[in-house]
């Protein structure tokens, strides 16, 4: 009876946090209209425009004039195969899409049960930290981006070497783990860093003979070739071995940190809700493995992993660019929160002088408080977040009816995908990010915007971040990293033929650069 009671909890807590997930992928379809893109991430949209090129056109372009490698291939996969299947990227694309990502958001959920069964007697831990995992994983997942994909692909090769642990000396299981780990790093390229410290830590490589380690490491590669594959595709179609958006992302000439990847890590909204604690979690993690007798057991050694990535993920990013971090930059610590939970949930209560009943009913209590905040939280998403009240999609919209009204050649850096989407214009964004390597040598070389603007036959120059001088507008590209050495600075004297203000108070410009060339 007992068991059945449990099961039973279970599953309404399934249920409830489903609901959840559903909510938060399928609520926007409830706006008129396109109102449903207020809900994605603007960088979403550079992703979906080139997918529409290559589907329709045949070309891996976001503007149609200049070819581009600048996204993660495997998501791109994804988006091209449902464009062909839906042929369009009207509403039935994107009914299409949220279900892929309600799939994988609920995946989650299951992946993390699996895992966290490995190391539990009774299901009411894992089932907490499932349930923590899927509700975090619904923040991040619901903005489009490709860490959908990344996140299940991380818990799916933990899961795999924690299940293999015996047998990773084995050729076919290491072939297989070889195959599994190049799709985590085609999912999201910098994951590469995850893989890296897998093969270097004690689960994978054997520091008592290099031969073996060896004979490993080539096996390893055997099964991942799709990721050298990748990069010779690269070279061969773009001229260059990794995406430009990376590129331009790290261009850096000093190792001082970039303070505000730290700043991101707590204050990234609302997923700091989950981030705060899982920084606490890491550090009492470390000390309960490095202290205690469990760093010789090999189901916690892959544990490690995803807190060791999370420390030198994010200390490289802020050594390496200027950039500032968005959300979904913080998909390590999903991983991250699920190794802590496991590593301490399995140790610390079991030293306390409690009674079983006890924690299993206290563990019971929190998930229903993270069922709760899921609720508060989803509802407070969905309510405040409106096509009325988006400023990026307010100003997309204003600027594709302008350049509807207005054709020419159009260039815009920040905020570019949804108008670049929008529009049947061809746009140069000036971030450098879905362009091609030609475009980031001149970010890298400093070059003035305006012989920039005038050098790729630029109409209307769209910004959204300026100032005003002496000199009239001022603009940096790309301003997300406008502290950098490498931007390209620039400044017109003249008033902008479109100039509106959009929540939360963003001026955005239009500027006439040249006439248009009639046909």
């Amino acid at each position: 009876m007992k068991l059945n009671q449990k099961n039973l909890c279970e599953y309404i807590c399934f249920a409830i946090l489903v609901i959840i997930t559903l909510a938060s992928h399928f609520w926007r379809y409830t706006f008129e209209g396109t109102g449903y893109l207020a809900h994605f991430d603007d960088d979403f949209f550079y992703y979906l425009k080139i997918a529409e090129n290559i589907s329709i056109h045949n070309i891996s372009s976001f503007n149609t004039l200049y070819l581009t490698n600048g996204y993660h291939p495997l998501w791109m996969f994804v988006l091209v195969g449902i464009l062909k299947i839906t042929r369009t990227t009207g509403i039935h694309f994107f009914l299409v899409f949220s279900t892929i990502l309600s799939i994988l958001n609920i995946s989650v959920y299951f992946l993390t049960r699996r895992l966290s069964l490995r190391f539990f007697e009774t299901s009411v831990i894992p089932v907490f930290i499932a349930i923590i995992a899927t509700l975090f994983s619904t923040q991040l997942m619901r903005s489009g981006m490709e860490i959908a994909l990344t996140i299940v692909m991380t818990l799916i090769v933990m899961d795999y070497a924690i299940r293999n642990r015996n047998h990773l000396s084995e050729k076919g299981t290491i072939i297989i783990f070889g195959f599994l780990s190049s799709i985590l790093v085609l999912s999201r390229l910098d994951s590469a860093v995850f893989v890296l410290i897998f093969l270097i830590s004690p689960a994978f490589f054997d520091y008592t003979s290099l031969k073996i380690s060896a004979k490993k490491l080539f096996f390893f590669g055997l099964g991942g070739l799709l990721v050298p594959l990748y990069m010779l595709s690269n070279l061969i179609f773009f001229d260059t071995l990794m995406p430009v958006s990376g590129q331009v992302k790290h261009l850096k000439d000093t190792l001082i940190p970039n303070i505000n990847v730290y700043k991101s890590l707590i204050l990234f909204r609302p997923s700091r809700f989950f981030i705060i604690p899982t920084l606490i979690g890491m550090a009492i993690s470390l000390l309960v493995f490095f202290l205690g007798p469990y760093r010789k057991d090999k189901r916690y050694i892959p544990l490690i992993i995803p807190i060791a990535f999370c420390i030198v993920y994010y200390n490289m990013l802020a050594v390496s660019s200027d950039w500032h971090l968005w959300q979904w930059y913080a998909y390590p610590f999903v991983p991250c929160l699920v190794s802590t939970a496991i590593i301490i949930f399995s140790h610390i209560p079991g030293k306390l002088p409690i009674k079983q009943s006890l924690i299993s009913t206290g563990f019971a209590m929190l998930s229903t408080f993270f069922l709760l905040y899921g609720i508060v939280s989803t509802h407070r998403f969905i309510t405040k977040i409106t096509p009325d009240n988006n400023g990026i999609y307010i100003a997309a919209k204003k600027i594709a009816l302008f350049a509807q009204q207005y054709p020419g050649i159009y260039a815009m850096g920040d905020r570019a995908g949804m108008p670049g989407y929008l529009m049947d214009s061809p746009l140069i964004q000036l971030e450098g990010l879905v362009m091609d390597t030609a475009f980031s040598k001149n970010i890298a070389e400093s070059r003035d915007l305006n012989e920039v603007l005038e050098e790729y036959d630029v109409n209307y120059y769209v910004s959204s971040s300026f100032e005003t001088g002496e000199d009239g507008y001022l603009f940096v590209e790309p301003a997300q990293a406008k502290h950098s050495k490498f931007t390209m600075k620039g400044s017109l004297n003249q008033k902008p033929i479109l100039e509106f203000t959009s929540p939360p108070g963003i001026r955005t410009a239009i500027f006439k650069i040249k006439e248009p060339e009639k046909i």
